[in-house]
């Protein structure tokens, strides 16, 4: 997969910055490729979630992913409780793929997809996200995942 470098790479400050508005630690392989790149260099990036094909249309700027983070549970406040969810890519219709930081965890537990469409009494299973709703354990392993669609090319 070849990537689109960022104009200006994100400085340190800037991560700290993000964070701290974020309440949490991105994971190292994350900032390490946010730092540097803005999304992939093809329109036609997809990743196989629980057996069904889904694009990878955008990773979100600083801003966007400090606002889809505030807004990501007004649904439904009750789920605050369970931890924070910091998206962090879209597809074409502007469903998410997130972190999930469990309630008293420095450590996210995992890249995972949350359809538009889908309630958040969808997502989650007791106190985690459900299993099949998980693309990878870390950023780098969704990474890994991506892969360019022939069909849409």
């Amino acid at each position: 997969m070849k990537w689109v470098k960022l104009d200006q790479p994100l400085s340190e400050s800037e991560i700290s910055e993000l964070e701290d508005q974020l309440g949490v630690k991105l994971p190292q392989d994350f900032v390490k490729w946010y730092k540097q790149y803005e999304g992939p260099e093809s329109d036609f990036v997809a990743v196989d979630v629980n057996g069904e094909e889904h694009d990878v249309e955008d990773f979100l700027d600083p801003e966007t992913i400090v606002e889809e983070t505030r807004v990501f549970f007004d649904e439904r406040e009750e789920y605050k409780d369970l931890g924070v969810v910091v998206p962090f890519a879209m597809d074409s219709i502007s469903s998410e793929y997130c972190f999930f930081y469990p309630k008293g965890s420095k450590e996210p537990s995992g890249v995972f997809f949350r359809s538009r469409d889908v309630h958040l009494s969808d997502i989650f299973e007791g106190k985690d996200i459900k299993p099949s709703l998980y693309i990878s354990r870390t950023f780098q392993g969704f990474l890994d995942k991506l892969y360019i669609d022939e069909d849409w090319a």
